[in-house]
């Protein structure tokens, strides 16, 4: 097929133009400096996938590897440095567990920082650059006392969490850096991000669900499989739950170590001086693909990890978002200062040791940042990139029967008027329980009057209650109705407290059906608000709609914008060693429909 030709940029643009502060600051490099990569050889054979006993090996050499080469980075497979000890091999002996191990060091190649300015030269040099000045960009991380999570690419400033006890959680302020080479030239790219982390462990919460009746290792795997947890000592390593073993716990569970064959128990005390006080409770399992491509289970004790995100339910408690908020979405001056602060850390010399001391930096010997940058020729220009950017005029809203309405500054609106596609609700289920009976006839009068407003019809639906307050009775009430009153256009919920639990199970079950079903769920406590209830239940009323496809409202199309235009979103997502692309586009000529 032949695709359209890119659009011509506009000759006589639309809006203001401004400057705008971008999070990329430029990288300057001492180009007269050279960097030598030498490849390293073990012999007896080490797979390279084992990288934690190779850097052991070369660690435990540092003070001898270091008077040879004066300084250098070793990733575990290259080792990098600005010395040129010439082609001959440099071999290296230790002992590890009874083993002797010989390390041979011999140049590969030379790189030039400023190669990577020129990918098309020498493509291989340009990635080596790139990687060298990332783990550069690293060092400087942790030589400014910050904790890696995991293999995320984000370090956080433990020193530096917020507490909320209201709440139990602590928000740790952190980083995720990148180097890239774009058109402003060689950048690093600074995110603040934040990590939200629960007091709770998950030992807690697991022996809460096991306390259940029913199925409790049914109910504990639905709830843990696919969550994030962090462990609580360490380097704070971030694992996804992929199944629990509750054939095992830390004092069956052995694995081999350099002393010989232990059980979790006894490793974590010897290793970490963590005793555990439960010695029988299952234990989690993660599942990792090494590099070789092969699957490994790796298994955790429950009590020495905590849940990270928000605790459920606090998404709908406004006071504690509130307060999270302060945290988590700072303004575009807060993060440019947090940016400046960290490039601050970057060029100190006198980081304190004691004041950012943690448990998981305490253990390192670590070189000065300042240093570190002096020492390898690198500059960061403290300076943000700026482009220059454009404020379009905004557009108008056009809503039902020829109405009109101009966008607020802010981009938020509300209406009561007639939207542009009023599509009548006359065949869905309400599902409640007995308890509800009376919210459920009040929110079914209120909808009535609110769905006027804008136009709807909406008749009486067909009342299912339920026999319990759990997802398999609100399936179950929802199975049997279907029987005699098949293809609804929507089923709605109303979920009694706790409510989370049901909503996931409620929704992973109407997604999956071979006949999908369209679903809106409401919690019980929010229809007892009887003040604000035509309010809820006009948005209620809207949300549905626009689930159904139905417009609500449209854009008034900036000029010169063909009708046959498409708005696209893309955005990719990497979980549990998986990438997924997300996709939506509009298809209709108001951008008012998407797929």
């Amino acid at each position: 097929p032949e695709f359209p030709p890119r659009p011509h940029l506009a000759t006589n643009p639309k809006g203001t133009k401004v400057k705008l502060s971008t999070n990329f600051f430029s990288i300057k490099l001492k180009t007269e400096n050279y960097i030598y990569v030498y490849s390293v050889k073990y012999v007896e054979d080490i797979p390279q996938n084992n990288t934690p006993l190779r850097k052991r090996l070369v660690n435990g050499l540092r003070k001898e590897i270091d008077a040879k080469f004066q300084k250098f980075i070793f990733t575990g497979i290259n080792l990098f440095s600005p010395k040129d000890l010439g082609t001959d091999p440099i071999v290296f002996k230790t002992v590890e567990n009874k083993v002797e191990y010989l390390i041979t060091f011999q140049i590969a190649h030379r790189i030039s920082l400023d190669d990577i300015k020129y990918q098309n030269k020498d493509p291989s040099k340009a990635q080596t650059a790139n990687t060298f000045l990332n783990i550069i960009i690293k060092s400087l991380l942790m030589a400014s006392r910050m904790v890696p999570v995991g293999r995320t690419g984000k370090y956080l400033l433990p020193g530096e969490a917020k507490s909320l006890p209201d709440y139990g959680i602590d928000i740790c302020p952190g980083y995720k850096t990148s180097v890239k080479l774009c058109e402003g030239g060689l950048l690093l790219e600074v995110d603040y991000t934040s990590r939200i982390l629960s007091k709770t462990s998950t030992y807690v919460k697991l022996k809460e669900l096991m306390s259940r009746g029913g199925n409790p290792q049914a109910e504990a795997k639905a709830y843990f499989i696919g969550r994030s947890v962090i462990a609580w000592y360490g380097n704070k390593q971030n694992y996804i739950v992929s199944d629990i073993d509750f054939t095992t716990n830390p004092d069956k569970y052995e694995f081999d170590t350099q002393e010989g064959r232990v059980s979790m128990f006894t490793y974590l005390q010897k290793k970490y001086n963590l005793k555990l006080s439960d010695r029988k409770l299952p234990l989690l399992v993660c599942t990792k693909k090494a590099k070789d491509g092969k699957e490994e289970k790796i298994y955790l004790a429950p009590e020495i990890f905590g849940l990270t995100g928000l605790p459920d339910g606090m998404r709908e408690d406004f006071h504690a978002m509130k307060q999270i908020a302060v945290y988590t979405k700072l303004t575009p001056d807060q993060r440019t200062d947090k940016m400046n602060m960290l490039l601050k850390k970057f060029s100190s010399l006198s980081i304190d040791d004691k004041k950012e001391e943690h448990e998981a930096t305490k253990k390192r010997t670590l070189e000065q940042p300042g240093k570190i940058m002096k020492d390898w020729g690198i500059e960061i220009d403290p300076h943000p990139k700026e482009v220059e950017g454009r404020i379009l005029p905004a557009v108008g809203i056009k809503l039902g029967g020829g109405a009109n309405m101009e966008m607020p500054p802010n981009g938020q609106f509300f209406f009561k008027q007639p939207i542009v596609t009023p599509l009548p609700r006359d065949k869905w289920i309400l599902v409640h329980t007995g308890k509800d009976k009376v919210n459920a006839d009040a929110f079914v009068d209120t909808l009535y009057s609110a769905s006027k407003t804008f136009g709807i019809t909406v008749d009486f639906p067909k009342y299912a209650e339920t026999r319990g307050v759990r997802a398999k009775d609100f399936i179950e009430a929802t199975d049997s109705i279907l029987k005699t009153y098949p293809n609804p256009q929507m089923v709605v919920f109303i979920l009694p407290p706790p409510s989370v639990e049901e909503y996931r199970h409620i929704k992973k079950w109407a997604t999956t059906l071979a006949s999908p079903l369209l679903t809106q769920c409401i919690k019980s406590k929010t229809l007892g608000n009887q003040k604000g209830l035509m309010a809820i239940c006009s948005k209620i009323i809207l949300q549905i709609t626009s689930k159904r496809n139905g417009e609500l409202w449209r854009v008034t199309v900036p000029e010169g914008v063909p009708k046959k235009t498409m708005m696209v979103g893309i955005d990719v997502s990497r979980e549990g060693g998986s990438t997924f692309l997300g996709f939506a586009s509009s298809y209709d000529p108001f951008f008012s429909k998407y797929f």
